[in-house]
């Protein structure tokens, strides 16, 4: 019998049966290794939310102090313009005795892409390890949930209400309405959905808790911020 010089004796290539067998194990693989730079991604990007907020808060505090005025911290409910979307933008205002209201002295300052404040007060919070070591972390005030704790007011050009924490000049803070020493701020992987004047909130796993969030607490008596993650 004549071979081919090219033959050796063993079989070359691949049947098509193994070659759809490694391209499902490799789909496996890359849908697993998704998911887990997704779920670092989210956790980042809570991390990040919470530390920005917690930031501001305390420049809020030290201006109220530096100022001597009122100064309040505020996260963006409404707007009608739309120009500043809901639950993710937040800004400082400070009170002018002149004209009798509060005027913004800070830029808007947009939250990581796909988080949010929770506008209710967050049960799950109650369930996590931090809540489970100190109870007491997760008991306070919920200033996006308290109708006193809101203000209108205008911002380019349009209305917008605002949900704020107050900071005076000796730099304690405070709540109209807030009857505990603690307020609290959780920020959540989500979206908002505006429609007219109705905002919405949708989890980043519709009809599901968030399982990871990023608590801030603020202490009344002194003004200072702590973050706090599950």
């Amino acid at each position: 019998m004549i071979r081919h010089p090219s033959y050796n004796g063993c079989r070359s290539g691949f049947t098509l049966l193994e070659v759809l067998a490694v391209m499902v194990i490799l789909a496996l693989l890359l849908g697993i290794t998704l998911s887990a730079v997704n779920g670092l991604t989210g956790a980042h990007a809570l991390s990040v939310a919470g530390r920005q907020v917690s930031n501001l808060m305390t420049v809020a505090r030290s201006e109220a102090l530096a100022r001597h005025k009122l100064v309040r911290f505020t996260v963006a409910t409404e707007n009608s313009s739309g120009n500043i979307k809901p639950y993710c933008r937040i800004s400082l205002w400070e009170w002018h005795a002149e004209s009798e209201s509060f005027v913004q002295f800070s830029e808007w300052e947009s939250l990581p892409e796909g988080i949010v404040f929770d506008p209710e007060w967050p049960g799950y919070i109650n369930n996590s390890s931090y809540a489970a070591r100190e109870p007491s972390l997760v008991r306070g005030d919920y200033p996006l949930a308290m109708p006193e704790a809101h203000f209108q007011a205008e911002a380019a050009g349009s209305p917008i209400k605002l949900a704020f924490i107050e900071f005076l000049p000796s730099g304690i803070a405070r709540l109209p309405g807030g009857a505990q020493r603690q307020l609290l701020l959780v920020l959540c992987e989500g979206s908002v959905e505006t429609t007219g004047d109705n905002v919405s909130i949708t989890y980043q796993n519709p009809g599901q808790a968030p399982a990871n969030w990023a608590q801030v607490t603020i202490d009344t008596l002194t003004g200072r911020s702590r973050l706090h993650r599950p």
